[in-house]
């Protein structure tokens, strides 16, 4: 599909649906992995909680999301939100501290790329797309970065994107005000996959 395609409506439908259905796929694998996981791995999991958790705290958490959401280095924060639950902490303090260490992240990640962004080798090909990129913006402004915030992207991904084509600040905003939401949702259904993986009575 050509960009021509994708700026007309019948393309953007289509891409429109497509963001959905990975996204619902998406919800799909993590909540039948999670149910397999608890399952047949719980005894293990359970083990691995209370040491992660003994061993590195809630501070460890947080410290592993930022590096994650800022430079996409693994592991990404369901991994942490199967150790907070299988040691059965509470997910406020979770929530939380793994919320704001991703919301710094963003923002780290977005000025990184935009420096990055005044290199040779990166400026000559911005300059070739920065137009359609321009013009995305320009028609569904800051609806860009709440679509992309719920599609199965990673975090990282676009937050190095709206810095290297140093999109506008307000809109970039939006991604990182819902990245809370997103790990809330993420977290619930871990919990959910979690919990229906339990061996019955």
């Amino acid at each position: 599909m050509t960009p021509e395609d994708l700026s007309a409506p019948s393309g953007r439908r289509l891409q429109a649906w497509r963001a959905v259905g990975q996204t619902l796929l998406g919800i799909l694998v993590l909540l039948g992995g999670m149910a397999v996981l608890s399952r047949y791995l719980r005894g293990p999991l359970e083990a691995f909680g209370r040491f992660f958790v003994d061993r590195f705290g809630i501070a460890g958490m947080a410290l592993g999301t930022f590096l994650c959401d800022g430079f996409h280095i693994p592991p990404p924060p369901q991994v942490y939100f199967v150790a907070a639950i299988a040691a059965h902490l509470s997910p406020l303090p979770v929530l939380a501290a793994m919320g704001a260490a991703s919301m710094a992240a963003g923002v780290v990640g977005y000025h990184v790329a935009s420096r990055l962004s005044g290199l040779r080798v990166f400026r000559i090909p911005l300059e070739r797309t920065r137009p359609r990129v321009d013009a995305l913006f320009a028609r569904w402004g800051a609806w860009a970065m709440a679509v992309g915030s719920v599609t199965p992207l990673p975090y990282a991904w676009l937050c190095w994107f709206a810095g290297i084509y140093r999109v506008r600040y307000t809109h970039f905003l939006v991604l990182i005000l819902l990245r809370v939401p997103r790990l809330a949702v993420m977290y619930w259904l871990v919990a959910k996959g979690w919990s229906s993986g339990a061996p019955g009575p």
